[in-house]
């Protein structure tokens, strides 16, 4: 922000715990034409004085709906495409009129109109109120221009179009202040920048509202806000959903797929509906990371605006549960819906892709899904604020030091670290500092989100059941999964700028630390972690962790590969634990994997036929393509991963009955949801086999002959690798047989022991 004039004047110096709210003037004329100039001033007030005036969340919602001026209704119809409508067996043809008439009398019957006008309180309790602005600052360039306590001030042109849109609000013109960083705070005061961000949860909380800007309004805007109040208000559910589907949609036996990968039916949309809710995902403002704490300390009516459309924040969130639900129905028509995915893949595993796409949706209702979770979160500990963490690594920030001071305020997060924020210090030192704090204070959890990078990948115009000789040698390209990070940390630190592979996170809560005695941890001033471990296993075989590997070496099979028992006792044994190993023994929701779930060792999906998936730059994440690439891949007790799945020969022929060999009915979105999260979980890691003969998944960069360590205050094991005169934290691992407290039992039997280690 450029400002002329004496700052002095503009920003005087704020007391402990003070804030400055903005007021909007009525609006001025521009001296050199009609474009409008927007003039308001700063007031500096005491935080604490809005505590007790705050909104009282059990007043009723409809007392602050948002914003006080028109809005037209959507118009449903323009979402479907009556003239490709079926008529099921047995089954009368249904009007699209008809339904429409019915879903408008619905929802006015029960009360839900985007034209209601908005309740406004007395002009003196809009004086003790104030709304926080949560928005993308945007591009810096191409300032506008407005009037501030009678100075020229330049702002961002989102800024500028949000103020615009802002000012039409009756709350606003009746005097109700805001709250806007880029205005409220001296950006060049890092003093002031760091008392504000330290007490930015309390000015979301206390705030009356939050109102959300996701930008201008844009050529898609209506019919994205149309989906979505569809989706929250018509529909409300998956399984609603799925029954519109079946009623008005198109059978899945009117296309030639596997069930298993797509859902019974499909959604009767037009494709700009499809394009529509991607351009709504793919908003600047989902990717900021300060979204984490302004959303999770917002009323669920909480306004989104976009342009001069508006939605609550809990119908976004309706619709959001409704897309995850219905999954294989909306997120493959968003995902297909742009010119850079081929429209002919599936995308169970669109998550995992490489490319940095902004405009494919992928994770972003999942985000926001995740975001509401951190609300609700009443529980204490790194393994509850393992979401957060996740979503801010992936997040946008312009200050590499927000992505620690961003989530202090977060629920779930503000217990694990005590420090304040420091735009003084190097962010590398932040990461040290947060990651030490933590452990400090809550135990090891946190070193589960610690992986070394994984080497390159080939890329190429070929396919993934290609010969690998040709791909390397016909134009193929390499691109690095991860690249090293650069900022001299400890292996123990987490750093949160680089990026790293996309891996799925494992959300189940394991106890491998259970009955282990406290941990006991000692930092040096060199950067040293000295702590106790249990050292239990070697990693001795490994699967190759994609397709494209440019590695040649893998899959890796020991020397003494050949010897390793079966500590699952026999071949069903071994298969119970092959198939809870690539699901790392959870759904995909934390929960325990159901027993149906066994069909993940059934021939047929690892057929071709079965999941074979592409997703850009021809990686593959289908079950098939895992295991054509590790068919020789020594298993415990002399097996192969080929014997384990029913691999014939050298044809590439699969053996035995297609149909089902262990359950003859399944449900097919059971199906789908167990092919789907192993896909997902595998996906940039590799199946390991360790010495004494347990199945496992770990990150790309483990090796033969790396140490597989339980901690005590780490509820995973770890991977660790002896260097020099101290050891590296390499990154989690899944262990089957080591997740549930199986260690504790093994120091009382004697067969392993507790030992001082140092991580670097």
């Amino acid at each position: 922000m450029n400002i002329s004039g004496e700052r002095q004047t503009l920003y005087d110096s704020l007391g402990d715990g003070e804030v400055r709210l903005l007021t909007l003037e009525y609006p001025l004329r521009n001296s050199h034409g009609d474009t409008p100039l927007i003039s308001c001033k700063l007031d500096t007030v005491a935080l604490k004085d809005f505590q007790s005036r705050r909104r009282d969340k059990s007043e009723p919602v409809s007392s602050y709906t948002w914003p006080g001026y028109h809005q037209t209704r959507p118009d449903f119809s323009l979402l479907f495409q009556p003239k490709k409508r079926h008529r099921l067996i047995g089954k009368p043809e249904l009007s699209w009129k008809s339904y429409i008439d019915s879903l408008e009398a619905h929802i006015i019957q029960n009360g839900v109109d985007d034209r209601a006008a908005a309740s406004l309180s007395g002009s003196d309790s809009l004086s003790h109120t104030y709304i926080a602005l949560s928005y993308a600052w945007g591009p810096d360039k191409n300032h506008r221009k407005i009037n501030l306590n009678g100075i020229d001030t330049e702002v961002r042109p989102n800024l500028y179009a949000a103020l615009l849109e802002l000012r039409k609000s009756q709350w606003v013109r009746r005097g109700i202040r805001l709250w806007i960083d880029a205005l409220c705070i001296n950006q060049e005061d890092i003093e002031e920048r760091e008392q504000q961000v330290g007490i930015m949860r309390s000015i979301y909380e206390f705030s009356w509202q939050v109102v959300v800007w996701l930008g201008p309004e844009t050529d898609t805007t209506s019919l994205a806000y149309t989906a979505l109040a569809w989706l929250a208000r018509a529909i409300g559910s998956g399984d609603k959903l799925k029954e519109f589907a079946a009623e008005y949609g198109i059978p899945h036996y009117a296309y030639d797929a596997s069930p298993i990968i797509l859902d019974p039916y499909l959604l009767p949309w037009r494709d700009e509906v499809f394009s529509a809710l991607r351009s709504f995902f793919a908003c600047d403002y989902w990717h900021r990371l300060w979204i984490l704490q302004e959303l999770a300390m917002s009323k669920v009516d909480a306004p989104v605006l976009w342009g001069t459309h508006s939605m609550s924040l809990r119908e976004i969130w309706a619709a959001c549960e409704v897309i995850n639900g219905g999954e294989g129905t909306i997120s493959e028509g968003m995902a297909t819906s742009g010119d850079d995915i081929d429209h002919r893949i599936t995308t169970l595993t669109v998550d995992r892709r490489l490319e940095e796409r902004h405009s494919t949706p992928g994770k972003q209702w999942k985000h926001l899904i995740c975001i509401k979770g951190l609300r609700e979160n009443t529980g204490h500990g790194v393994e509850f604020a393992l979401p957060a963490f996740e979503l801010a690594r992936g997040a946008q920030a312009s200050d590499h030091r927000d992505k620690v001071y961003g989530i202090l305020g977060i629920p779930g997060v503000k217990q694990l670290c005590t420090m304040p924020p420091n735009y003084k210090m190097d962010f590398a030192q932040v990461y040290i500092d947060f990651t030490r704090n933590v452990i400090t204070n809550q135990g090891l959890d946190i070193l589960r989100l610690v992986h070394s990078p994984a080497g390159p990948v080939m890329l190429s115009w070929f396919s993934a059941d290609s010969p690998r000789w040709l791909r390397r040698h016909v134009n193929a390209r390499y691109k690095e999964v991860a690249k090293a990070c650069t900022h001299a940390l400890p292996s123990w630190a987490v750093c949160w700028t680089c990026k790293e592979a996309p891996l799925a996170r494992l959300p189940r809560r394991y106890r491998a630390h259970d009955g282990l005695p406290s941990p006991s941890v000692t930092f040096s001033n060199n950067g040293i972690l000295s702590l106790q471990a249990i050292l239990v296993d070697k990693i001795a075989n490994l699967s190759a962790y994609n397709i494209l590997e440019a590695d040649p070496l893998y899959p890796h099979n020991a020397p003494s590969a050949e010897s390793i028992p079966n500590p699952y006792g026999d071949l069903e044994g071994l298969k119970k634990a092959f198939w809870r190993t690539i699901v790392a023994d959870s759904t995909s929701a934390g929960d325990e994997p159901p027993s149906s779930w066994r069909l993940l060792v059934e021939q047929r999906r690892w057929s071709p036929y079965g999941t074979s998936e592409m997703v850009g730059s021809s990686i593959s994440f289908g079950l098939h393509s895992f295991a054509l690439w590790n068919l020789k891949l020594l298993l415990s007790g002399g097996y192969v991963l080929g014997n384990l799945l029913g691999y014939k020969g050298a044809h590439r022929a699969w053996g035995g009955n297609q149909k089902s060999d262990i359950l003859e009915h399944h449900d097919e979105l059971a199906e789908r949801d167990a092919v789907s999260w192993a896909s997902n979980v595998l996906a940039w890691r590799r199946l390991i086999v360790t010495a004494v003969g347990r199945l496992g998944l770990t990150v790309a960069s483990a090796i033969h002959g790396d140490t597989v360590a339980v901690l005590p205050g780490c509820s995973t094991p770890v991977v660790i690798r002896h260097d020099g005169s101290g050891w590296k934290l390499i990154g989690e691992i899944f262990v089957c047989g080591l997740m549930e407290g199986d260690t504790a039992a093994m120091i009382r039997d004697g067969i392993a022991e507790v030992t001082q280690i140092n991580l670097y």
